[in-house]
């Protein structure tokens, strides 16, 4: 990865300053605890909840990398196969 591109992290622990990662079976949840939005790449391919409660995030969209804003929190599914 070149400067400035997050690194990955799988499991459980810290993958950037502030942000915490927690994998389980289907998915996996990422919280920001910090005071600045953090980028964090995935290392494989999840997928975006789909849903109306905060239709700007939860657009069921594939991501490999993410940006998590300040004192927020994703949860991502893996894709159907």
């Amino acid at each position: 990865m070149g400067e400035g591109e997050p690194s990955v992290h799988r499991g459980v622990g810290t993958v950037a300053a502030g942000v915490y990662r927690r994998d389980f079976d289907h998915g996996v949840v990422l919280v920001n605890l910090g005071t600045e939005a953090q980028p964090v790449a995935l290392g494989q391919t999840y997928r975006h909840l789909r849903g109306t409660q905060d239709p700007s995030v939860n657009t069921g969209e594939l991501v490999d990398a993410v940006t998590i804003p300040a004192q927020d929190g994703l949860v991502l599914v893996l894709p159907e196969r």
